[in-house]
């Protein structure tokens, strides 16, 4: 049989490929070691938690909307709210003279609530006083409704010649997140009007009283006293008591 010849003598190959030590160097556990060591790694480390937290906390914010504090609107209520100082102070409440409306949406829901007082006698004689208190609050279920609070708050519900577009503020502590205060008076016109924010939800509680003369009266001042300090007073009282009856 013929076999393929053997070679004797043939070209040395050399020496095999050199293995690494893996003894030499350090371990696993003494990097880590070191690595604990720097204080960098772990302001890292605390940015990337916090930043898991915060993006945790906005989820929550966006998944459930502001605190609602409480409140809960229903078609109605506006016939069962007191304004107890408003009464006592410029005449009895006339449900007769009451009007509101309501809507109710995903969103917002809002009302707005006219409650009558009974006419009282103005300075002059035959005068009529009339005051009109209107309450509007507005529940934002899905955005938060502070950034422009402040501004929404300047605007008078009702435009008044002479009275102007805004109404200049003053703010009133110690009552929801934020509250602001504004009055004016023109020829008999007066408005005064009290703005809270508490949490997502936005009121508004103001009285216009309205002189009523008989027909054929002149058209002179009508000497009513300036009551906006009374009124202010009075409307932070009285929102009190309604933001209380309006939380189920």
């Amino acid at each position: 049989m013929i076999t393929e010849p053997e070679l004797v003598g043939g070209p040395d190959e050399g020496p095999g490929p050199e293995l690494l030590d893996t003894e030499e160097g350090p371990t696993l556990a003494e990097r880590a070691r070191v690595w604990r060591k720097l204080p960098w790694v772990w302001a890292v480390g605390g940015a990337v938690v916090a930043s898991a937290l915060w993006a945790g906390g906005l989820y929550v914010f966006r998944d459930q909307g502001p605190n609602q504090r409480g409140y809960v609107l229903k078609y109605g209520d506006c016939g069962d709210l007191r304004v107890p100082e408003l009464s006592r102070v410029f005449g009895e409440r006339n449900p007769p003279a009451d009007a509101a409306s309501f809507h109710d949406d995903p969103a917002l829901v809002s009302m707005e609530c006219t409650l009558g007082l009974r006419p009282r006698a103005g300075v002059r004689p035959g005068d009529t006083v009339v005051d009109v208190v209107t309450l509007t609050v507005e529940q934002h279920r899905r955005t938060d409704p502070g950034p422009e609070f402040a501004v929404r708050s300047k605007r008078a519900a009702v435009y008044a010649p002479g009275l102007g577009d805004e109404l200049p503020l003053g703010e009133v502590r110690g009552l929801g997140d934020r509250a602001y205060y504004g009055s004016g008076a023109v020829d008999g016109f007066a408005w005064s009007q009290l703005s809270v924010l508490d949490g997502g939800v936005v009121l508004s509680l103001s009285v216009q009283p309205t002189v009523q003369r008989p027909e054929g009266a002149d058209n002179g001042p009508s000497g009513e006293p300036d009551l906006s300090g009374v009124r202010e007073k009075v409307l932070v009282a009285d929102m009190r008591s309604l933001m209380e009856q309006l939380k189920k």
